[in-house]
């Protein structure tokens, strides 16, 4: 976008800040949390009103007091339509994706056609706030913009909510110097930003995960460290030692290491349950929220370890990802699901994918209440099955436990409220690592 005052010296200037996105004040829309802003104007005019009485009845000099609240109250109402009657901006989103707790970029482009500096501007936009319930308001205040000319102002936002944003167009907003009068006015807004839902960072996983999630599954024809042996080769800088073929080095006289088979790759599969059915009451929301965070979680760990995920929350419909790059559509759908258009457990153990998916390790992440659901339905008898249970009620207190439902299923209970995410931590370590 070219400056618009090309002939100025200064046309165009960049100020950088990063802004968190918090919960909405109660001043980004309607006044109903500070009501004094209503009365406020009417109480000037009162005030207004009686000294001009005072100077008729009692002394002219009252007319002075009179004739500054008229000043302060025409000021009040007129300086922020002038502020921004012609105030033209466009909101950019640099980057296409971005992800909960993780800052974004953002570029406001604004002109001040003004001889004047403004002050006191608020540019507001629902881009992943806090809470639904607030209408993921946010501020970003702007608290001088210079006179005459194009400003580039690069902020940065923390998305604290998974989606598309901005919902609707942003707007800058006026009240200064006295907060009389909000006068408000859209921005054009460049392309959108799919917020993706919190990954949490879990460590590598030792050799026990990918053994257990490929079991017997042995390719003869590629190279690995968990099959039968296939040959031996010089050792490689780097190498562990317990490869090594001590016969061998003695033989020749230099290191000697064994090459074994590799695993087929098979993989795990997660199955995500997003059913409001299993989503409801006060907590509802947070429980949805929270499964679709362990899920992904889960899911972009197993490809960081180096094994091929499978993830389903989509009836007829899986995706497959053997890196950070693939599981890209995954977590696109994930950020656009719907609270309401969830598929439930049953459907996702109906889908061909999970029919097709033998000796391997499923995780499933639901609720308490969909494992009860799910009832006595047939899960298979060769698959090793991990349940992470998303619990509203319970508190991260350190004790976990391992209750088993079936022959080879495992349960593991996540608490909503879960400080530093131990409880996940914990269930990572006892899946991947055999703790």
């Amino acid at each position: 976008m070219r400056a618009m005052y090309p002939t100025h010296p200064k046309a165009a200037t960049t100020e950088q800040e990063t802004v968190s996105v918090s919960e909405a004040s109660p001043d980004a829309g309607a006044p109903p949390g500070k009501p004094w802003r209503n009365a406020l104007p009417l109480s000037l005019l009162i005030a207004a009103a009686t000294a001009a009485f005072c100077g008729i009845v009692i002394h002219p000099r009252a007319f002075v007091v009179a004739a500054v609240i008229a000043a302060i109250l025409l000021l009040g109402y007129l300086l922020p339509w002038l502020t921004v009657r012609r105030m033209r901006g466009q909101m950019t989103f640099p980057r296409r994706r971005g992800q909960v707790g993780r800052k974004l970029k953002v570029e406001l482009r604004l002109r001040n056609p003004w001889l004047w500096a403004v002050h006191g501007l608020v540019v507001r936009g629902e881009w992943g706030g806090v809470s639904k319930r607030a209408a993921d308001s946010a501020r970003l205040v702007i608290p001088r913009l210079p006179p005459w000319r194009e400003t580039l102002l690069l902020r940065t936002i923390l998305p604290q909510r998974r989606g598309v944003f901005p919902l609707d167009p942003p707007t800058i907003a006026s009240s200064f110097p006295f907060g009389l009068l909000t006068v408000r006015r859209r921005l054009t807004t460049v392309g959108q930003v799919v917020v993706w839902p919190e990954l949490v960072p879990l460590p590598p996983s030792r050799d026990g995960l990918r053994s257990r999630s490929y079991g017997e599954l042995i390719d003869d024809q590629r190279v690995g460290t968990v099959g039968e042996i296939r040959g031996t080769r010089p050792y490689v800088a780097g190498e562990s030692l317990r490869r090594v073929h001590w016969r061998q080095t003695a033989r020749h006289g230099r290191l000697i290491v064994c090459e074994r088979s590799a695993p087929a790759r098979h993989g795990v599969q997660v199955l995500l349950e997003t059913a409001p059915e299993v989503h409801q009451g006060p907590a509802g929301e947070a429980t949805l929220e929270a499964a679709i965070s362990i899920a992904a979680s889960l899911a972009a760990a197993m490809v960081d370890t180096g094994i091929r995920a499978s993830l389903v929350f989509e009836r007829h419909r899986a995706f497959e990802a053997e890196s950070r790059a693939g599981l890209a559509p995954a977590l696109d759908a994930l950020a656009r699901l719907h609270a309401d258009h969830g598929t439930p457990l049953r459907h996702l153990l109906e889908n061909p994918e999970y029919r097709a998916f033998d000796h391997g390790t499923q995780l499933i992440v639901t609720t308490k209440a969909g494992m009860q659901r799910l009832g006595s339905h047939s899960l298979g008898a060769d698959n090793r099955y991990h349940f992470f249970l998303v619990d509203a009620d319970g508190q991260s207190d350190g004790k976990g436990g391992e209750p088993r439902i079936a022959n080879s299923a495992v349960v593991h209970l996540i608490p909503v409220n879960d400080p530093g995410h131990r409880q996940l931590h914990k269930a990572w370590k006892e899946l991947a690592c055999g703790i």
